[in-house]
């Protein structure tokens, strides 16, 4: 299993991407939210946004508890919250596939 570190990570990295594309498409993209703008929007702010808000400052707390001699993967694995973590990833997980059938029906897929 990968580290819960590195998956916060990538997911906090799509508010800076997704707000990047948007913002270079123009303010017509977000418009709708039956749009692909619109869907990255809730996905942002109703998908991810809630995650990453709770987690980050817990993992975080942790993760400033390390010893320097352990290593950050064996640190996490000690970790009594890692199972819910992992578990409230794979919900999220689910959750955002509703966003991706959303955008694979506007682009017919």
């Amino acid at each position: 299993m990968g580290m819960l570190r590195e998956a916060l990570s990538s997911l906090n990295s799509l508010f800076g991407s997704t707000r990047q594309i948007l913002r270079d498409a123009g303010p017509d993209v977000g418009c709708s939210r039956e749009s692909v703008g619109g869907i990255a929007i809730a996905v942002l702010n109703l998908g991810l946004r809630p995650f990453v808000s709770k987690w980050h400052p817990i993992l975080q707390t942790w993760e400033n508890h390390r010893d320097p001699k352990v290593s950050p993967k064996e640190h996490e694995s000690c970790w009594r919250k890692e199972n819910e973590f992992r578990a409230e990833l794979t919900t999220l997980r689910l959750n955002l596939e509703k966003y991706a059938n959303a955008v694979a029906a506007i682009a017919g897929v």
